[in-house]
């Protein structure tokens, strides 16, 4: 037998060969569908197969069924017949695994805390799914079930590893978000008095899960407040807040609640008081105990009264200062009454200091009262005090006690004060004589009289007897002096001085002029020569300044003429005014004949001034000056020719004081007189 190709070729007997084509068979998947081998005999009979491994295919009503993955050799036989030879080709047939795909949905997102969640992925193969979780603290996977281990999120493989028939799925992942869950804390509501330490806030949960508490949680929540000691009376909602809290598998709802402040309690205490009979009352003051937050203030203060008033009498008044009133919106109050203690009024009975002079009788011992209240007089008193002295009409000067002792009153009490009584010394009246002098005169005696003696006393008695005296002496200025005593000295008796005076009158003075020459001629002076016995200087005064002039004592004369000159003495402090003495005398031209006046008012009449026998001086220079030593006229060859002006301008009348210089009689000087 020689078979290849698919043929198969016997040759015996009688019988004739055929060949079986057998065409090649498709590689082939698990699971594809029953397909028919294609293979025929030459002798046209009908082809049978067969599998040489049935657990990769067998032959179901001549179709290819595929059991399973694999290598089988197929066979296509031919069982030959009465002409006909067996004969059989074969091929080989493979099967390869199948794929499979894995279908697997989105998870929905669960909450941490929800139960486990069956895993619904499928296979197309049928085969059983496995499960895997990359984040087992997220979740983890038990018998295809999803178990929540906290919040996060976590890949979930689905995988199907394959068996004979299947190859290995291709891995599918799905997203697995598992949310927080939610818990509500909610803070407890507080109560606080004003100005206390806030209590402890607290706070409650609710929503935990998997049997957590708040000891499971990361960072636990906090209540927290901005409600502190100084917040004011009164509900603040939602003060009371929460937050801070985390954790890896929850979320916070905070609920926030309200805190409520009371009024604290403010104790107002009335202040005791003590106050005198009759006095005022004193400022009622009050104290508050239960400040809180160091502010002492608060919206309207108590009214503080009392029914004691200035009239009421000494005593202690329990409970007689009462408190009513007040407001503010953080504080109550408790009042506490306060007692008011009358005290007796201090009175003082002074006795008044009393004075007498020596030898003179007790004057009347009085008391002086201060103090009295409510217009109250001396006679409400229970028991007047009484007023003494040692003192007597003729003890001797000094300070003697005015002694008060005794006395008593309800409502008040005596505060004595005891008094002097001051014997003084008796007064005794110096008064010194005035007296009178003349100046330069010796001063006369000084003298005086007494007044003031007692107890038929006299000068006798006095220790030291008063000198007098004055500053005034001889020489002094007259005027008038006091005349002073001083310098008594007594044990019982003052001295009371009352000046004199002493006058010094002006002396008497008398002027002695001696004569004055006759024949005084024009430009000529002469020294006057005058005194006192006052030694005061004396003026001169001229009756004529136009024939004579007077500077000091010294007299010029200016022209011809009757003059009198008097000598004058006005006194002074001390001298009364001289009586004036007189001296007369006849002035003659000079001695050259100089003409001394002339009048220049164009009358043709001694219009120039005109100097008789001027050929006689030779040539002359001629110079006139005024009283105040200006020059108004100048000539260095007279003509006589001056008319009286300077410059163009007449002069005034006045007398002119000229010089001349003359070439054969020299210097002359002297006075020409103006006259319009």
């Amino acid at each position: 037998m020689i078979s290849g190709s698919g043929i198969s070729r016997l040759t015996y007997g009688l019988r004739k060969s055929q060949t079986v084509t057998f065409d090649p068979l498709p590689t082939k998947t698990f699971g594809d569908s029953n397909f028919p081998p294609v293979a025929s005999a030459s002798s046209g009979l009908a082809v049978t197969f067969s599998s040489s491994n049935t657990d990769v295919v067998t032959i179901v009503s001549s179709n290819i069924h595929i059991v399973g993955p694999g290598t089988a050799v197929l066979t296509a036989s031919q069982a030959g017949d009465a002409t006909w030879l067996p004969a059989s080709a074969t091929q080989i047939f493979t099967a390869d695994k199948s794929d499979q795909t894995i279908t697997f949905d989105a998870i929905p997102a669960k909450t941490y805390g929800s139960t486990d969640m069956d895993l619904l992925a499928s296979a197309t193969s049928g085969l059983t799914i496995d499960y895997s979780s990359d984040n087992t603290a997220v979740v983890t996977v038990v018998n295809g079930k999803i178990h929540i281990i906290g919040a996060g999120s976590a890949n979930i493989a689905a995988n199907q590893s394959g068996n004979a028939n299947f190859n290995t799925a291709t891995e599918v992942i799905q997203i697995l978000t598992v949310n927080k869950a939610m818990i509500t804390v909610t803070s407890d509501p507080k109560i606080k008095i004003y100005g206390s330490v806030n209590p402890a806030l607290t706070i409650q949960y609710s929503g935990f899960v998997n049997g957590d508490d708040a000891t499971d949680l990361t960072a636990v929540p906090a209540a927290s407040t901005a409600v502190n000691n100084a917040t004011n009376v009164g509900v603040v909602t939602d003060a009371i807040t929460i937050g801070g809290g985390v954790d890896e598998n929850y979320d916070f709802t905070y609920v926030a609640d309200d805190f409520t402040v009371t009024k604290a309690n403010l104790t107002v205490t009335a202040d005791a008081k003590t106050k005198v009979y009759g006095e005022a009352n004193p400022v009622l003051t009050f104290l508050y105990s239960g400040w809180v937050n160091g502010v002492e203030t608060i919206d309207a203060a108590p009214s503080i009264t009392t029914t004691v008033d200035g009239t009421t009498i000494v005593g202690t008044y329990t409970d007689a200062i009462t408190l009513s009133g007040g407001l503010d919106n953080n504080y109550t109050f408790s009042f506490v009454a306060g007692a008011m203690d009358v005290t007796k009024a201090i009175l003082t009975a002074t006795a008044e200091p009393k004075t007498k002079a020596y030898g003179s009788d007790n004057p009347a011992l009085t008391i002086f009262w201060t103090g009295f209240k409510n217009n109250d007089e001396v006679t409400v008193i229970n028991e007047l005090p009484s007023i003494t002295t040692l003192a007597l009409k003729a003890s001797d000067i000094g300070t003697y006690d005015i002694t008060i002792t005794g006395g008593d009153d309800n409502n008040y009490d005596l505060n004595l004060v005891n008094g002097s009584l001051d014997i003084e010394k008796a007064p005794l009246v110096i008064m010194a004589e005035d007296k009178a002098k003349t100046y330069l005169e010796p001063n006369p005696e000084l003298t005086f009289t007494w007044s003031g003696f007692v107890l038929g006393q006299n000068q006798d008695v006095i220790d030291v007897v008063p000198a007098l005296e004055t500053i005034a002496n001889k020489n002094s200025d007259a005027g008038t002096y006091d005349i002073i005593a001083s310098g008594g000295v007594d044990g019982n008796y003052s001295f009371t001085y009352e000046n004199g005076t002493l006058a010094i009158d002006k002396a008497d003075q008398v002027i002695t002029f001696e004569e004055i020459p006759a024949g005084l001629r024009t430009t000529q002076d002469h020294q006057l020569i005058a005194e006192t016995i006052s030694g005061l200087t004396i003026t001169f005064e001229t009756s004529d300044p136009i024939i004579g002039s007077i500077n000091g004592a010294t007299l010029t004369v200016n022209k011809e003429g009757n003059l009198t000159i008097t000598a004058s003495q006005p006194g002074n402090q001390n001298w009364n005014p001289a009586q004036d003495v007189t001296r007369e005398i006849v002035t003659l031209p000079t001695f050259d004949n100089l003409n001394s006046l002339f009048t220049p008012n164009n009358d043709g009449m001694n219009d120039f001034w005109y100097i008789p026998d001027l050929e006689k001086y030779g040539r002359l220079q001629v110079t006139v000056y005024n009283r105040f030593g200006q020059k108004v006229y100048g000539s260095d060859g007279y003509k006589n020719d001056w008319d009286g002006t300077w410059n163009g301008y007449p002069l005034p009348s006045a007398s002119y004081y000229y010089i001349m210089r003359s070439s054969t009689k020299g210097f002359i000087k002297g006075v020409v007189n103006l006259v319009r």
